[in-house]
């Protein structure tokens, strides 16, 4: 398994895996388009086996404090998702970054179990903020 940043050729291989997620955060060709050709205040980072996008990462990059804003698999159980927090975080330690900030939905027990790996900590409860279901977002917290 191959970690790397993005691409733009990698859009059409993000938005399939994306779609394939129902949790996944949605976004649009032209969003994620914008983040790789962008300021770099955000990053995506790609898991890749045999030329093929296995799954993905994007995360906010404000000085010390990030936060994963999307984080999707295309299969679940394959250690895909503990890869690429492994290379976010090494990224953020290397850059020096203080806390790495995600929420999740509650219900959301295998990405919630994931984090626990990673040593984030719940910090706090948005109640009511998914939508479609409704659902609590649990907010975790990571000090590096």
């Amino acid at each position: 398994m191959n970690i790397r940043r993005a691409e733009r050729s990698d859009v059409p291989g993000i938005l399939a895996i994306e779609q394939s997620v129902v949790g996944a955060a949605h976004w649009s060709p032209a969003k994620y388009t914008e983040i790789i050709e962008g300021s770099g205040l955000r990053r995506i980072l790609v898991a890749e086996a045999d030329g093929l996008l296995q799954g993905f990462l994007v995360a906010r990059t404000l000085g010390d404090e990030w936060e994963i804003e999307n984080i999707a698999v295309g299969m679940q159980r394959q250690g895909l998702g503990s890869q690429l927090l492994s290379d976010l975080l090494r990224e953020a330690r290397s850059e020096r970054v203080a806390k790495i900030w995600l929420e999740v939905r509650e219900s959301n027990r295998s990405a919630r179990l994931l984090y626990q790996k990673f040593l984030f900590e719940e910090h706090s409860m948005r109640e009511n903020y998914y939508h479609g279901p409704i659902e609590n977002a649990i907010i975790y917290m990571l000090c590096l």
